[in-house]
């Protein structure tokens, strides 16, 4: 059976961390490590300490689950470069992301699974929750690898597990839409993807969450850049 390296990186939401690792621990599917990647916060030996409380109290409470779970401290604040070095950490061939004020549905990653033999990256649909209550966003199902990924962004990145060669994010500053390049740059090499038409992850929109944040200045750059690229096969 097919081991997952699932990594979270943490900024902000350090309220929401306890939620989010519990929907872990909860997997149906038990062959896995956790990776958190702290950024923003280096020396900051109270926000790690918070950290590891929280994780040591929730393996108390599933003290019957032999898993894996790491903490890196990283120097910088860059959720990409976080990412990358989480990536360079992970022992196994395959990546599930989540942030940390998401969770999972508990038989998430037992479903996706059975994808991978086929497909490179697999979604799968989402709710939100918090301050926008039981939306569901609008994206394909089924096979989307000829979906026109420039139209909007179609995989929800709370919910992907991938190949780890296909897990590498850009740093460069311009880019803020970290997750929609990676998707746009794999579709650019011809890589499979798959949403399942299940809803397996929940999405939180609170005042931080990056959803709050995003202009559409950032999402011209990004499409202009690969509209660009596309143009040119």
């Amino acid at each position: 059976m097919s081991y997952i390296s699932i990594l979270l990186p943490l900024y902000n939401g350090i309220e929401f961390l306890n939620e989010s690792l519990e929907s872990i621990f909860l997997q149906t599917y038990t062959n896995y490590e956790i990776i958190i990647g702290i950024n923003g916060h280096y020396n900051d030996t109270d926000f790690f300490n918070n950290v590891s409380n929280i994780v040591n109290s929730l393996k108390l409470k599933y003290k019957n689950n032999n898993y894996d779970i790491v903490i890196f401290d990283f120097d910088f604040k860059s959720k990409s470069k976080t990412l990358n070095n989480l990536v360079k950490k992970a022992k196994y061939d395959y990546i599930a992301l989540i942030d940390v004020d998401d969770k999972w549905v508990n038989n998430k990653l037992e479903l996706q699974m059975k994808y991978l033999e086929n497909y490179d990256v697999i979604g799968t649909s989402c709710s939100y929750f918090g301050d926008i209550e039981n939306y569901i966003p609008t994206i394909p199902y089924g096979d989307i690898t000829n979906h026109n990924f420039l139209d909007y962004n179609p995989i929800i990145n709370s919910s992907v597990l991938l190949k780890k060669n296909c897990a590498y994010w850009t740093e460069d500053d311009n880019i803020q839409l970290e997750d929609y390049d990676l998707w746009l740059r794999l579709k650019f090499e011809n890589k499979k993807f798959y949403n399942i038409d299940k809803i397996l992850c929940y999405h939180r929109i609170h005042r931080k969450s990056f959803f709050n944040n995003t202009n559409s200045n950032n999402i011209s750059i990004l499409k202009n850049k690969w509209h660009n690229l596309f143009n040119l096969i």
